[in-house]
């Protein structure tokens, strides 16, 4: 049938194309790849390596409140609220982590929406990668932080 033959030829050269087409994308990959192990991962040479007890305040600006009663931390208030959770998730996620709950996740999720509402007003285009990695550019950016 001429239909057959016709939609054999175009299958053909629609695989024909489309491995022209993977060419360019593993050549595009390639570049993008080499492009991305030259990405400086460094912190600043001033920021002390460790925990929290290593520290330091660089700069105190205005006047530090006093208040008529103990103040309370963040953790202490949003888990007697119900917007955070901490206790009991290290064998879940690690030392000092926490879950965000009910109202405490709509406010994260909301502030990231004015963040993001007022960078696209500015010509920012938003983006979403994966969150996996190639384990060479794991360990380019592992390197690169510990040459420095």
């Amino acid at each position: 049938l001429p239909e057959y033959t016709q939609a054999l030829q175009r299958g053909r050269d629609i695989r024909t194309r489309l491995n022209q087409l993977y060419l360019i994308d593993g050549e595009l990959d390639q570049e993008h790849y080499s492009r991305a192990l030259r990405l400086p991962n460094n912190t600043h040479p001033d920021v002390p390596i460790g925990d929290e007890s290593q520290a330091r305040v660089v700069e105190f600006i205005g006047q530090k409140a006093a208040f008529d009663f103990k103040p309370r931390g963040h953790v202490e208030l949003g888990e007697e609220l119900g917007l955070i959770r901490q206790r009991h998730l290290s064998h879940v996620s690690g030392h000092r982590s926490y879950y965000l709950r009910g109202a405490g996740a709509r406010l994260q999720t909301a502030l990231q929406n004015f963040a993001l509402d007022t960078l696209q007003q500015r010509g920012f285009i938003p983006m979403v990668v994966p969150d996996m990695m190639k384990g060479a550019v794991f360990v380019s950016i592992t390197s690169l932080s510990h040459s420095s």
